[in-house]
């Protein structure tokens, strides 16, 4: 199903949404935070899932519920050696952050719900997730990578953080 709806996804992009997608639709919130915001102009969701272990901000297709951008937005954990892609594709876990892209606000060991809110840009087709005001990752129906303060270097998880592009999507 999710092939259908983003078919111009390389194919790595689209296993690896899928399996944030099956990962946070397995996830349990009771160790964890889900929080959620649907934007009046555009329908679109966006949805907030923290595991117990990493937080990934999604969003979703206008009217949908079906998210098509995933970002990472923080780890809980210290970022590890290196990703196992292989089993994350066999278990369906959500990709940890790895030592090589983890910048220094990567890790946010306790994350507080009432810290955390959404900033949607005026058409509402993109939506940042905001830490005491300060973003701290955003995902745009525009643009295949999400960016996020968590990572230094681009990956399948996030392209580094760019004040500019985010100036100019949610300051417009």
């Amino acid at each position: 199903m999710l092939d259908a709806l983003v078919p111009r996804l390389p194919l790595m992009r689209r296993a690896f949404l899928a399996a944030l997608v099956q990962a946070a639709a397995a996830s349990v919130c009771a160790q964890g935070i889900h929080l959620q915001s649907t934007n009046p102009v555009s329908g679109r969701l966006a949805v907030l899932e923290d595991d117990g272990i990493m937080g990934y901000l999604y969003l979703s297709a206008a009217g949908s519920a079906v998210p098509i951008r995933a970002v990472v937005v923080y780890s809980r954990q210290p970022p590890v050696a290196k990703i196992d892609w292989s089993r994350i594709s066999k278990t369906g876990d959500a990709p940890p952050i790895s030592r090589d892209i983890a910048s220094a606000t990567a890790v946010i060991a306790k994350p507080n719900a009432s810290e955390l809110s959404f900033r949607w840009s005026r058409k509402g087709d993109a939506v940042a997730l905001l830490r005491r005001g300060e973003p701290l990752a955003f995902a745009a129906a525009s643009r295949i990578d999400g960016q996020s303060k968590a990572v230094v270097r681009a990956s399948p998880l996030a392209i580094p953080w760019n004040q500019r592009s985010y100036e100019s999507i949610f300051e417009k």
